[in-house]
């Protein structure tokens, strides 16, 4: 179940944007695969860091700490804000929320993998996002200390960032 929840996410975000017909017709009983994918994710809360959801389902496997990644966390973040229903909304910010309390002094965003800056790029966006949403000035001031961590310790002499910290090839997100 490793790629379930970015799985989740890929075919909400795909038929909401590309096919709207996907969505459950006025009226209907049928639940649609958007309807489907929405059950899934709000049933992925990490059974410890509840406030995240689990990129994997218990037992969480070796080598991957808790199995709470900022990518995934970021990715259903902006999918719960695409539907916008009051429970996404929730979730949403149930996410956000929990990155800001666990965001580090320098602005490093939690479950980054050791500062990669591409996780750091994927929470800054959903930090925006929820921002834009909500109107909460705390997640812009996140999103905006994340993105002076990344300048401060992952910019390049040349343009372009470093993946993390101890590796000097440029990122590709």
């Amino acid at each position: 179940q490793p790629l379930a929840l970015l799985a989740a996410c890929g075919v909400v975000s795909a038929l909401c944007v590309s096919a709207p017909a996907a969505r459950q017709p006025q009226g209907s009983s049928e639940v649609t695969p958007v309807e489907s994918a929405y059950e899934f994710l709000h049933t992925q809360w990490h059974p410890v860091y509840q406030d995240y959801l689990a990129a994997y389902a218990p037992p969480i496997p070796p080598g991957v700490g808790a199995g709470i990644f900022l990518y995934d966390n970021a990715l259903a973040l902006l999918t719960f804000l695409l539907r916008g229903s009051p429970d996404d909304l929730a979730a949403a910010e149930r996410i956000g929320d929990q990155l800001l309390a666990a965001q580090s002094v320098q602005g490093m965003l939690p479950w980054s993998q050791g500062g990669r800056s591409g996780d750091l790029a994927w929470g800054i966006i959903a930090l925006v996002e929820l921002w834009e949403v909500t109107g909460e000035a705390r997640y812009l001031t996140g999103a905006l200390d994340a993105g002076a961590f990344l300048e401060r310790e992952l910019r390049l002499d040349e343009p372009g960032y470093r993946y993390r910290p101890e590796v000097v090839y440029h990122s590709t997100e």
